[in-house]
């Protein structure tokens, strides 16, 4: 049970992280709305979404992969006789693909600031603080 867990949990933060634009288009939400806000210019807007799509397309690879190893890891806990070194080595492998993920995207977001104008940035951190300060609606 405690393994099926781990493995739900370690799917689900892939798929998440795969696709948080897309789970943002399904509630109507444009994934750039904040940047909009912001002020950013249609230049400015082209640069983010490519560079958006370059760590998309990055991490479809590496999900592929995480869904892979946790298949793998599956079929490595199912077994009478537990494989403690392939079972480790291979939690390894998906712990340093979730952080490649993880550090990308904060790599992403340093690299988008630096497009923006001070004024913009002053003007984001000001959206995203008062979008953090407003509670989410439940979920469906």
């Amino acid at each position: 049970m405690y393994v099926s867990k781990i493995l739900l949990s370690s799917a689900l933060a892939c798929l998440i992280a795969l696709a948080p634009n897309v789970v943002r288009a399904e509630n109507g939400a444009d994934p750039l709305s904040l940047y909009v806000q912001a002020g950013i210019d249609p230049g400015q807007h082209a640069q983010i979404t490519e560079l958006g799509t370059q760590l998309e397309q990055t991490n479809i690879g590496r999900s592929h992969e995480i869904l892979d190893l946790i298949n793998n890891l599956r079929q490595l806990s199912l077994q009478p006789d537990l494989n403690e070194k392939k079972i480790l080595s291979t939690q390894n492998r998906i712990n340093d693909l979730q952080a490649a993920m993880a550090i990308d995207r904060l790599k992403l977001n340093m690299k988008i600031r630096r497009l923006l104008t001070p004024e913009q940035r002053t003007k984001l951190v000001s959206l995203i603080k008062v979008q953090r300060a407003t509670p989410s609606p439940p979920a469906p």
